[in-house]
């Protein structure tokens, strides 16, 4: 075998062996996204249940909390993907008067 294919033979054998030792931290990277997204999806659910019993509670919203509050449930619901319990919520929130 001449030099020049043991090189390419090393280089291939280099190139899969560092492929083989970064396939654990690319999967524990994607796991970390994921729970990430999971600790933020909970966390938002949590504050966009808060607000909207707090409005219906109160029986008006303000023009600036409505429209804060239809921003972050389109981000729960759309982006996170959230379940729908917070979209009887917020519909109930829809039908509340609007203070400006």
């Amino acid at each position: 075998m001449k030099i020049e294919a043991i090189i390419v033979v090393a280089i291939i054998n280099g190139i899969f062996s560092l492929i083989a030792i970064a396939m654990p931290f690319i999967a524990n990277r994607n796991q970390d996204k994921r729970g990430t997204k999971q600790a933020i999806r909970s966390l938002l659910y949590s504050d966009l249940e808060n607000r909207c019993l707090r409005y219906i509670q109160q029986g008006f919203i303000t023009a600036k909390d409505f429209k804060l509050l239809v921003e972050d449930w389109d981000c729960y619901h759309n982006k996170l993907k959230g379940n729908g319990y917070l979209d009887e919520l917020v519909a109930q929130v829809k039908g509340l008067p609007i203070q400006h």
